[in-house]
């Protein structure tokens, strides 16, 4: 295997990750009750899309067309993790579950940019290599405000009553943060809900 082949094997495999990723964006916006996640994932449909034409444009820049492919990695993480959040109970559960599945989703991408950044620089595709590096540090920001709303849940258990919780997070904390800053090491709990409600369910 060439170089070249190493970064089309990559661009191949980050296109069909995408395609994937298209799907299932719109199951975990319509399975969780936080409207401020669910618009989360309506915006990582959105900007997925985006990622999906630029990964074309990068082919067509190469003189290159897609190859058909579908890599059994990535559809094994989908399946795996869309098991879970399928089976969990409403509430906290499936809230953890489909922001560890979003997560698991990037977090298997994220090292196939990195690989496919390095091969396009050193071939000399420095356009490629660009849009690939915008591409991937939109995914690794996504991923960052996903942990935080994982912090944030990891507060909620055990501090609530069964059958009682509340997912009203404070806009504040859907902002980029590629830091990876935990909200938990600089916010009481207080900071980070909106009113004292709490919804009930069954």
């Amino acid at each position: 295997m060439t170089l070249r082949d190493l970064y089309l094997s990559d661009l191949t495999q980050l296109l069909d990750s995408t395609r994937q990723k298209l799907l299932e964006w719109p199951i975990l916006a319509s399975r969780t009750e936080s409207a401020l996640l669910r618009d989360a994932f309506d915006q990582h449909y959105a900007q997925t899309r985006i990622h999906q034409t630029l990964l074309e444009s990068v082919f067509t820049h190469l003189d290159e067309r897609p190859r058909p492919a579908h890599f059994e990695a990535f559809a094994t993480v989908v399946r795996v993790w869309r098991t879970r959040h399928l089976e969990a109970d409403a509430g906290l559960m499936r809230e953890l579950s489909l922001v560890t599945t979003a997560l698991a989703m990037d977090h298997h991408t994220l090292p196939i940019y990195a690989e496919a950044i390095t091969a396009g620089s050193a071939l000399g595709d420095s356009d490629g290599a660009r849009t690939l590096s915008a591409a991937a540090a939109e995914e690794q920001a996504r991923a960052n405000r996903l942990a935080l709303f994982h912090d944030w849940l990891a507060t909620q258990f055990g501090t609530v009553e069964r059958g009682q919780w509340s997912l009203q997070v404070s806009n504040r904390l859907w902002v980029s943060n590629p830091g990876r800053v935990s909200a938990l090491a600089s916010s009481s709990e207080s900071d980070l809900l909106i009113g004292t409600s709490s919804a009930r369910h069954e």
